[in-house]
């Protein structure tokens, strides 16, 4: 009896284990927005964003010699486009220079937002590898005063590049 037991175990264990090894792979899906909505501690202020990364169309407007973050020289899979956040019910112009050259963006878990006194900043994460690179918004009174880069420089070295606006 107790062989039987093992024996239907053992076929039950296999059995098992052939239906799963005929399952087919999860595989990853590309994202193309990512929207979030919150209230900010601290001030227990509403906001809202949606950042898109879609792929680049030749035809946008802007100039074909844009240098983009995110990638290694070659061409990128997408591009942050049309980026959009209201703060307190108001909305925060991004202007498109501050945007246009993150390509590759790392959705949805690239993309969030944090504060510290008196600034919401927004995070943008792209590329991998040596092209990786991490953009910080600093925004203060609902308007965009910098943006920060975080990436390699040509040695190798983490640098991070600030722009006021």
């Amino acid at each position: 009896m107790e062989i039987i037991k093992r024996v239907l175990l053992l076929a039950c264990l296999l059995s098992s284990m052939l239906l799963w090894a005929q399952s087919p792979p999860e595989i990853p899906v590309d994202y193309e927005q990512v929207d979030l909505i919150g209230v900010m501690r601290g001030t227990g202020e509403r906001f809202s964003l949606s950042v898109s990364c879609l792929p680049r169309n030749h035809e946008d407007g802007r100039a074909p010699a844009v240098s983009f973050l995110g990638t290694d020289g070659q061409k990128p899979k997408c591009v942050m486009q049309h980026p959009r956040l209201t703060v307190g019910g108001d909305l925060v112009p991004l202007p498109g220079k501050s945007y246009s050259d993150l390509a590759d963006i790392a959705l949805p878990r690239g993309v969030y937002v944090t504060s510290r006194t008196g600034l919401f900043i927004l995070h943008v994460e792209g590329g991998d590898g040596v092209a990786a690179y991490k953009v910080r918004f600093m925004i203060k009174n609902k308007h965009v005063v910098a943006r920060e880069v975080e990436a390699l420089d040509a040695s190798g070295e983490t640098k991070v590049a600030r722009t006021a606006f």
